[in-house]
C-alpha cells in the first residue's frame, strides 16, 4: 500500500495540515496536537465548537520554538510556543487527564478576538498531547470511495483528520486491522509520496 496523504495539526481544533512528510514516534506523529485551545472554564474547546476555529492555520517552528498563526484574511501573527505560563490538569472529556501550560505572547488576545469570548492557548506536556485516544489514526481510499457513493459526492479526507490515508480499494478494510502490524517506511524516490506502508 502507498500513503495517499499525511495529516497533522499542531493546535487541536484548527486547520488540518497536509505535510509532505512527518516523523512518527512511539506516541504518534511528532508534534501532532501538541497545543490546544482552552476555554475560560479550563476545558479544551468542545468538538461542536471546532468549526469556529478550522479557518485558523498554525505552523510550528520546533527549532525556534515559535508559532505562526495565519488568519482568514491572510494576515499572520508570530509568537512564542513555549508553555511556561499557568499549569493545568485538563480532564479531556473523561478520556484521560492531560497536563498542560499556557503559552504567552499574543495568543490569548488574538484567539479571544476571533472567538468572541475568552480563549487561551496551551501546550501539552502529557504523552500523546491533546490526541483523543489512539496516537495514530488510519483511513483508506476505499472507505472514502464508499462514503462518496453513499452521500452522492466526494468527501475530503481531511474531515476525518486522520494521520495517514492509505491507498487500498477495499472499503472499511482498516476495521479488520486490529491486532495486526503495519510498517511505515520512507520511500526512496524524491518525487513519490513521503512514505509507503507494508505488512
Amino acid at each position: 500500500m502507498r500513503v495517499a496523504a499525511i495529516g497533522q495539526v499542531f493546535v487541536k481544533a484548527t486547520q488540518f495540515l497536509s505535510p509532505a512528510q512527518v516523523d512518527v514516534a512511539e506516541d504518534g506523529i511528532r508534534h501532532d496536537r501538541l497545543f490546544a485551545l482552552m476555554e475560560a472554564d479550563g476545558r479544551f474547546v468542545n468538538s461542536d465548537q471546532h468549526r469556529n476555529f478550522l479557518a485558523l492555520r498554525f505552523d510550528y517552528n520546533h527549532a525556534e520554538e515559535t508559532l505562526q498563526l495565519t488568519l482568514p484574511d491572510g494576515s499572520t501573527v508570530v509568537g512564542p510556543a513555549l508553555g511556561n505560563g499557568t499549569r493545568h490538569a485538563v480532564d479531556h472529556f473523561g478520556l484521560r487527564i492531560i497536563s498542560c501550560a499556557e503559552v504567552g505572547g499574543p495568543w490569548a488576545e488574538r484567539l479571544s478576538a476571533h472567538a468572541g469570548r475568552p480563549m487561551r492557548l496551551v501546550r501539552c506536556a502529557t504523552a500523546r498531547s491533546a490526541i483523543d485516544v489512539f496516537p495514530v489514526t488510519l483511513l483508506t481510499t476505499g472507505s472514502m470511495s464508499r462514503l462518496a457513493e453513499v452521500v452522492g459526492e466526494a468527501v475530503a479526507p481531511a474531515r476525518f483528520r486522520a494521520g495517514f490515508v492509505l491507498e487500498h480499494p477495499e472499503a472499511h478494510i482498516e476495521d479488520r486491522w486490529e491486532g495486526r502490524t503495519l510498517r511505515l517506511a520512507r520511500h526512496c524516490c524524491a518525487s513519490a509520496p513521503a512514505c509507503h506502508a507494508a505488512w
